[in-house]
């Protein structure tokens, strides 16, 4: 992100970047993506929770063979972007785009009528609204593209945050093995990953409407510095899934 002020000068002189914490979020967006975390995009929990069908989910004790595979499907998807995470990537947004269509292909192709994978398949439309975001935010330059491109940013990751209650519930709502739950149920890290997003873009959308540099590069600097390593790569899902759920 490269932020000019109303006279043209290049705020980028305090030497930070948005691009690092970007990229990295990219992947967090396809890990959550192929945890299915969001149920139902824009939804509030109690509207969302309420499509749930608890006695369907409830009889659910097995994925089964064709379920397994549908969501197999995702997280095999979901492989190239780890590669985005390795030291030195400079993945471009064409890049994040092009990894991230089988991904979302797959998510789509998830049957829509199944109890536990219509919840599932809901996850699209979100994810890839909050992809699109955090590529906009990466070529932001001008301040008032930046604050709408930070607002949209933050919309959509509150939609993740209250969304992905609701796919943990649908999760919770079956009789799967314990394993197997754990890895679909998000871990509790990527919310805390979210929540401090959020923040940061608050703090840096507050410093763009009241004119402080410094403040901006604050904020910055609080996106680079957030702790993103406790959440699992695409790889380590796949393999938690295929030793749990299979």
């Amino acid at each position: 992100m490269k932020i000019a002020d109303e006279t043209g000068h290049d705020r980028r002189r305090h030497g930070v970047s948005l691009s690092r914490s970007v990229r990295s979020l990219w992947v967090c967006v396809a890990v959550m993506a192929a945890l299915a975390v969001v149920a139902c995009g824009g939804a509030t929990d109690a509207r969302a929770a309420a499509k749930l069908d608890a006695g369907r989910l409830a009889a659910i004790e097995r994925l089964g063979a064709a379920r397994y595979r549908s969501i197999e499907r995702v997280y095999v998807a979901a492989l190239p972007f780890d590669e985005f995470n390795r030291p030195g990537a400079m993945p471009t947004p064409g890049d994040v785009k092009a990894a991230s269509k089988p991904m979302f292909r797959a998510c789509r192709a998830l049957n829509a009528r199944d109890a536990l994978l219509g919840p599932l398949r809901a996850s699209c439309p979100a994810a890839a609204r909050f992809l699109d975001s955090t590529v906009a935010l990466s070529a932001c330059s001008q301040r008032e593209q930046c604050k709408g491109a930070i607002v949209e940013a933050r919309a959509a990751a509150k939609r993740l945050i209250a969304a992905g209650r609701v796919a943990d519930r649908a999760v919770k709502m079956t009789r799967l093995r314990r394993a197997c739950k754990r890895v679909l149920i998000t871990p509790g890290a990527a919310y805390t990953v979210f929540r401090e997003f959020d923040a940061a873009l608050g703090a840096a959308l507050r410093a763009l409407e009241s004119g402080s540099s410094e403040g901006v590069a604050a904020a910055l600097r609080r996106l680079a510095e957030i702790d993103q390593t406790s959440l699992p790569t695409a790889r380590q899902l796949l393999r938690r899934l295929r030793s749990g759920c299979r």
